[in-house]
């Protein structure tokens, strides 16, 4: 079975991929909130991007990441670990932001580079 992390923020865009993707077969295998630096709306509202997790039937799971996402190790650690699991897809919502999706691409090629 394909499987999949979500990166997950609550919003209609991730509801939509994490829906999309298990309508595409894949195995849901972790819901991620990816906790940045600073004020974000979506911090600020963690409890209810949990609410909408649970309401899906996943919890979410949280990792603090630094500035740069795609540098992340504790993030790439993490990828590499579910890897080994079976892991071969990572799914993000809002990629048509030119700038969401070059993040996101350099995680998954630096993953590559290094394992993933």
């Amino acid at each position: 079975m394909k499987k999949c992390i979500v990166v997950f923020s609550g919003g209609k865009e991730s509801v939509y991929s994490l829906l999309e993707a298990k309508s595409r077969g894949y195995e849901i295998v972790d819901l991620l909130f990816l906790e940045k630096p600073g004020f974000s709306v979506h911090k600020v509202n963690l409890p209810a991007v949990k609410a909408v997790a649970k309401m899906l039937g996943y919890e979410l799971k949280t990792i603090s990441v630094g500035e740069e996402i795609e540098k992340d190790e504790g993030l790439i650690r993490y990828l590499r670990e579910q890897e080994r699991k079976g892991l071969n897809t990572l799914v993000t919502g809002n990629v048509k932001l030119e700038e969401h999706h070059e993040i996101y691409e350099s995680l998954c090629e630096r993953c590559e580079r290094t394992g993933l």
